[in-house]
C-alpha cells in the first residue's frame, strides 16, 4: 500500500496517471501529462464506437491504454494519480475505493493550476459566470494586458499549457465540480458572484452545494484578492465562516454602506476604497448591455477584478464600451406582431430564470422544462405567478413543472421546442415577451444548452419567415 504523496511529487516522479473522462478536459489532461511523461491510462463509461475518431487516433499513437465501457476500481488501483473530468461524479463507487494509500484523485484544474506560476483569475458562482469572464477579457484586452480565457469556458486550461504563450493572467470560469476535485487550488483573484440552489442531483444538499462555491478561497493568502456579492444573503451571511486569507472587496447595490468595493448606483458604479484616486467616484455604464437589470451586478463584479488585475480606469471604460452580449443568454431572436422572442437557453437553474424574469416589465410566456437538477420550483412560483402568463413545459420536467405551477398560471406540455414556440405565438399578445429560460438541463433532448437555443431561434425564424410570406 503507497503512501499518499501530493501531487507535485507524484508529477515529479511520473509512473502511471489515469484520465477519467474523455471530452475535452479529459483529452487536455492526457496530453499535458503525456508532456510530463507519465504512462498514460484512458477510462470512459462510454464504448470505443461513441468516442471521437481523431480522440481514438492520438490516443493510440500516443500508446494510451483504454479502459472503456465502465469504471472499475481495477482501473485505479495500480496508478499513481488520477484526474477526474469535471462531469465525472467523484462518489462513485470506483473512485471512493481509491481511498487508504491508493492514487492521488483529483480534477483536471487541480492538474493544470499547479503546472503553472501565471497569476490566475478564478470566476464561480450559479450564475453570470461566462458573462463577468467575458467582460473581464474585454477588459484586460483593452488595457493591453495578455491573457488566457478557458476553463468551464470553453478552452480547458490543460490545453493551453500544452502550447502557452505570454500570457499577464490566467482568466478562468471555474465550475463547483472542478473545485471540489482541486483541494490545492489557489486563484490570486477569486470571485464569487452568487449561490442559488443547483446541481442539487450531485450533492447531498443546499450547504454542500455553498460549501462547495465557498472552497475558492481556502487557500488564498494575504496578498490574494476575494471578491464577494454583499447581495447575496447566502454569502454576507457566511462571511465569518469563510475560508482563506485573501483580502476581502465587495459588490452589490450601493446602500452607502462603508465597505471597499464596486457599488451599482443610479450613477454607475460607484468605487469606495479601491486604491489611489478611487476613494469615492462613479464611472459611468455607458453600454445599454451592461446598464440593466444583473448586468449591472456582473459588471461590477468584473470592473473589481480588473482593478485587482491593475487595469487603468481608462482601460475599464474602454473594455466596457466594446462589450456585446453573449448568446443564449437573453438574446433577442426577434420581434413578431410586436413581440418580443428571447433566447436564454443557459439559464439551467431557478436563479438565473428568476434574474431573468424580474428583467422583463411586461407578460411573459415561458417556455421551460429540461432534465431537472434536483431542485425545487419553490423560489419561482413568487416571479412566475407575477409576470408569466402561460409557462409551456418541454422535456422530462414536464409532469413535475405542470404539478409545481398549475396554481399560479395556466401551464401546458409540448412535445417539443417547435410546438412549444407555436403554442407561444398563439398564446401572446402585443407586448408580451415569449422567453426560452428552461430552469433545467438540457440533456434530455439536445446535446447541451446551445443547441437548446439554436433549436428555439430556428423555430422562432421559421415562424418569422411564415407570418411575412403570408402578409
Amino acid at each position: 500500500m503507497r503512501e499518499e504523496r501530493d501531487l507535485d511529487i507524484v508529477l515529479k516522479e511520473g509512473g502511471r496517471a489515469a484520465v477519467v473522462g474523455l471530452g475535452a478536459s479529459g483529452m487536455a489532461s492526457l496530453r499535458l501529462l503525456k508532456r510530463q511523461g507519465m504512462q498514460l491510462r484512458a477510462c470512459d463509461s462510454r464504448g470505443r464506437e461513441k468516442l471521437a475518431d481523431r480522440d481514438l487516433q492520438w490516443l493510440e499513437r500516443n500508446s494510451v491504454e483504454l479502459a472503456l465501457g465502465a469504471h472499475r476500481p481495477e482501473s485505479f488501483k495500480d496508478c499513481d494519480l488520477v484526474v477526474l473530468s469535471p462531469g465525472v461524479d467523484q462518489r462513485q463507487p470506483a473512485f471512493a475505493e481509491t481511498g487508504g494509500g491508493g492514487p492521488l484523485v483529483i480534477g483536471e484544474l487541480e492538474l493544470a493550476s499547479s503546472l503553472t506560476s501565471t497569476p490566475i483569475a478564478a470566476i464561480t458562482g450559479t450564475n453570470g459566470k461566462s458573462t463577468v469572464v467575458s467582460l473581464l477579457s474585454e477588459i484586460l484586452n483593452a488595457a493591453g494586458k495578455g491573457h488566457f480565457l478557458g476553463g468551464n469556458y470553453g478552452t480547458p486550461l490543460s490545453s493551453y499549457l500544452c502550447d502557452p504563450v505570454d500570457s499577464d493572467w490566467l482568466l478562468l470560469e471555474v465550475s463547483s465540480f472542478q473545485l471540489d476535485t482541486s483541494p490545492g487550488f489557489r486563484p490570486d483573484i477569486g470571485v464569487l458572484l452568487n449561490i442559488t440552489p443547483d446541481h442539487l442531483d450531485r450533492y447531498q444538499d443546499f450547504a454542500a452545494y455553498c460549501e462547495s462555491k465557498f472552497s475558492l478561497f481556502r487557500n488564498q493568502g494575504t496578498d490574494d484578492l476575494a471578491i464577494l456579492n454583499n447581495d447575496d444573503l447566502e454569502i454576507s451571511s457566511h462571511l465569518d465562516d469563510l475560508p482563506g486569507r485573501g483580502k476581502r472587496v465587495f459588490f452589490g447595490r450601493d446602500e452607502g454602506g462603508d465597505l471597499p468595493g464596486v457599488w451599482v448606483s443610479p450613477e454607475g458604479l460607484r468605487l469606495r476604497d479601491m486604491g489611489p484616486g478611487m476613494e469615492d467616484m462613479i464611472l459611468p455604464l455607458d453600454n445599454p448591455i451592461l446598464a440593466v437589470g444583473i448586468n449591472r451586478i456582473n459588471s461590477a463584479a468584473a470592473v473589481a477584478a480588473a482593478i485587482g488585475a491593475g487595469c487603468p480606469l481608462a482601460a475599464i471604460r474602454r473594455g466596457m464600451a466594446t462589450f456585446k452580449s453573449l448568446e443564449h443568454r437573453m438574446a433577442k431572436v426577434a420581434r413578431i406582431n410586436g413581440v418580443d422572442y428571447l433566447d436564454d437557453s443557459k439559464a439551467t437553474n431557478i436563479g438565473a430564470v428568476a434574474a431573468a424574469l424580474a428583467e422583463l416589465a411586461g407578460p411573459v410566456i415561458l417556455i421551460a422544462g429540461g432534465r431537472e437538477k434536483g431542485s425545487s420550483y419553490e423560489a419561482l412560483v413568487g416571479v412566475v405567478k407575477e409576470k408569466v402568463r402561460a409557462l409551456l413545459v418541454i422535456g422530462e420536467a414536464r409532469e413535475a413543472m405542470v404539478k409545481g405551477f398549475s396554481a399560479y398560471t395556466r401551464v401546458e406540455p409540448c412535445e417539443d421546442m417547435a410546438a412549444a414556440v407555436r403554442r407561444a405565438e398563439e398564446l401572446a399578445q402585443t407586448g408580451d415577451t415569449v422567453l426560452l429560460s428552461p430552469a433545467c438541463a438540457s440533456f434530455d433532448m439536445f446535446a447541451g444548452y446551445a443547441e437548446r437555443g439554436n433549436v428555439f431561434r430556428d423555430a422562432v425564424l421559421a415562424l418569422r419567415n411564415k407570418k411575412e410570406v403570408i402578409a
